[in-house]
């Protein structure tokens, strides 16, 4: 069978599914307060609550924002991220505003971040795009400036850093993703963490979460074929839209269930053991494509440590990175986000006055994902090299 790489990969255990499902049936109300207890402690917080993804967490926060955003205090939002959080903002009804991103270090342009936090704002949310670590030091500074909550979508964080402090600990509220795809997993979840008066008036309306048989027979078909040598199988499913971005329409926000609770709470230590391998393969990646390649690199601020959920890199233009990663698509290799997020259609009854967010537009025609996943192996990055060098490697 021909060997096709993964593009994600969430490191996932038999052994900690079938304990994971033990406890959510013996024990459902440990299932949840474990993974509780260990969020708190690791970020620091006053107070955490289990969603059914990271996208109802991040809707939850922006619905318990009091008072609530307007179109002259909106919820800034980055122009290149995760559709979901457009699906959060539609879902909660808020007025949102975008901020440029540069495209060499994933993180907010400051002089444009600034400009639109002080045009007027209730909310800024900043992004962790695959592990890249942001200068949390100077969003902090801006928030508490200009009297904004600072939301953290730390969805991709993990592994991250800044001035050794770790990703996930900066926001007055943290948002986590335990979904596929994801450096750490449950099948599905996610959380909303907070520090200070915990937001009981937009938890109460959380739908009680279930036991989620769904979630471990996902695991478990991850599990048999999250293997490059399986993996051809559903990647040539088009229905399944494996590796897609698409925009989800926004649900009612529910609690996790308990299977998904368990399941990330046994995955923990198994998650956080990946990064220093997800770091080690972006070195290798960097090291084979330093000087002779056509694509360019997106390089961690110097005082941050990155996850590397994924290796970045920007292609010459649009033609180009289509056509990388049609060559490379069975070494893992994948466009990042289409479309900048203020060009979604759906942004259009959220939005006030478009704003020009150029780096956005760069990333969206020109960003390249290459895997760092634990399934990554060295023909894996000999066939990038070989492509993106334009050299044969024996």
């Amino acid at each position: 069978m021909i060997r096709q790489q993964l593009p994600a990969y969430s490191p996932i255990s038999l052994p900690a599914m079938l304990r994971g499902a033990v406890a959510a049936i013996t024990d459902p109300a440990g299932a949840t307060e474990g993974l509780e207890r260990m969020l708190l402690e690791a970020l620091g917080a006053d107070w955490v609550v289990l969603t059914s993804s990271g996208t109802d967490a991040l809707r939850v926060a922006f619905e318990a924002l009091d008072p609530p955003p307007t179109p002259s205090e909106p919820v800034l939002l980055p122009a290149y991220s995760c559709f979901d959080l457009v699906t959060a903002g539609v879902g909660a009804g808020v007025s949102v505003r975008f901020y440029d991103i540069d495209p060499r270090t994933l993180t907010p342009r400051s002089a444009d971040l600034e400009r639109a936090a002080r045009d007027g704002c209730r909310a800024i949310v900043a992004s962790n795009l695959f592990g890249f670590p942001l200068d949390w030091s100077s969003v902090r500074s801006l928030a508490d400036d200009v009297g904004a909550t600072l939301i953290e979508d730390a969805a991709q964080a993990l592994g991250s850093a800044w001035h050794d402090r770790p990703g996930g600990t900066f926001g007055d509220l943290t948002v986590l993703s335990f979904g596929r795809g994801k450096g750490w997993t449950g099948g599905s979840g996610g959380a909303l963490v907070g520090r200070g008066p915990r937001m009981d008036q937009a938890t109460a309306v959380l739908r009680e979460g279930r036991l989620g048989a769904r979630d471990f027979f996902v695991s478990l078909v991850l599990w048999i074929l999250g293997r490059p040598s399986l993996y051809r199988v559903p990647a040539s499913v088009p229905a399944l839209g494996l590796g897609e971005t698409r925009y989800k329409t926004p649900t009612v926000p529910s609690a996790i269930n308990r299977l998904a609770a368990a399941l990330a709470f046994r995955h923990a230590d198994l998650a956080r053991d990946a990064v220093e391998g997800r770091r080690a393969k972006a070195a290798t990646l960097g090291d084979v494509l330093e000087g002779g390649s056509r694509v360019e690199p997106c390089r961690p601020l110097e005082a941050g440590r990155c996850g590397y959920l994924r290796y970045p890199v920007l292609a010459p233009d649009r033609g180009e990175a289509e056509r990388y990663a049609t060559v490379l698509q069975r070494s893992g290799v994948a466009r990042g986000y289409p479309v900048a997020l203020p060009d979604l259609p759906q942004v259009e009854a959220l939005a006030g006055e478009p704003r020009k967010c150029p780096g956005a537009a760069v990333l969206a025609e020109r960003l390249l994902t290459l895997p760092t996943h634990p399934r990554v192996r060295r023909i894996d990055v000999r066939r990038i090299e070989a492509v993106l060098r334009g050299v044969a490697v024996t």
